[in-house]
């Protein structure tokens, strides 16, 4: 009797707690081995770090999963972002893998909203409607992130296929708070005192309330995408 082939190792890339939080409830206790979660931190040198420690460690694919900024006006806060194509801040394009993002694609649409348009990495948070509208209108984007780049320049340097799946947490005609890069601390964890400071500016009340909506759509959002994804290997199919 033939033993079955081992199972293919998929690396799931998050850069933040609150990300890791919402596909770990995804997933489950019960979820398949070789689904490996790997939180980064923000920003693409920890993405590089961490899609290079899963590739050394035996890695047969990978994926970039978290939020996104939409830049697209129709992008609504929990739209899933599956894009054939990632646009380097340097302007290069690198392609994901096609027939697994299809197959994404397919399983994700009886539960999601779905946008597969192109997704830009920007090195700095686009914090203003303006900045947004002109990275749409320069890249044709539809939704932006750090770190999806550099897992998918990792992945093709060591032969991995890779897919993106980012879900949309602020649109495009949203404006985030003033110094919201420093919520977060370099290895994804929230920084409680700019938090704090933010909560207690009476100014910041209505971006606030309206961003934590947002968030709140979007994470649940996740949530769902990574149960939906888990139940199939995350529809991981290795090419002979």
């Amino acid at each position: 009797m033939t033993a079955d082939p081992p199972a293919s190792v998929i690396a799931i890339i998050v850069a933040l707690a609150s990300e890791r939080v919402c596909v770990e409830a995804g997933l489950g206790d019960d979820r398949m081995a070789m689904l490996v979660v790997k939180q980064s931190g923000p920003g693409p040198g920890n993405a590089a770090a961490a899609a290079r420690a899963a590739a050394e460690s035996g890695a047969d694919a990978m994926v970039s999963l978290g939020l996104a900024g939409g830049l697209a006006p129709r992008l609504q806060p929990g739209t899933a972002v599956v894009p054939d194509r990632i646009i380097l801040a340097n302007g290069e394009t690198l392609a994901t893998d096609s027939d697994w993002k299809t197959r994404i694609v397919t399983a994700l649409r009886t539960e999601l909203a779905i946008d597969e348009g192109a997704l830009l990495i920007a090195d700095t948070v686009l914090d203003t409607p303006d900045r947004k509208a002109e990275a749409a209108s320069t890249t044709g984007a539809v939704a932006v992130d750090m770190e999806s780049g550099a897992i998918a320049a990792v992945a093709a340097s060591a032969g991995l296929p890779t897919v993106a799946v980012r879900v949309v947490a602020d649109c495009a005609t949203d404006t985030l708070p003033a110094g919201i890069e420093r919520w977060i601390d370099s290895r994804g964890r929230r920084r409680l005192r700019p938090i704090a400071a933010a909560i207690l500016n009476p100014v910041q009340w209505p971006v606030l309330a309206l961003l934590a909506r947002r968030h709140h759509a979007a994470q649940r959002a996740l949530k769902s995408a990574a149960g939906r994804l888990a139940r199939t290997g995350f529809e991981f199919a290795p090419r002979p």
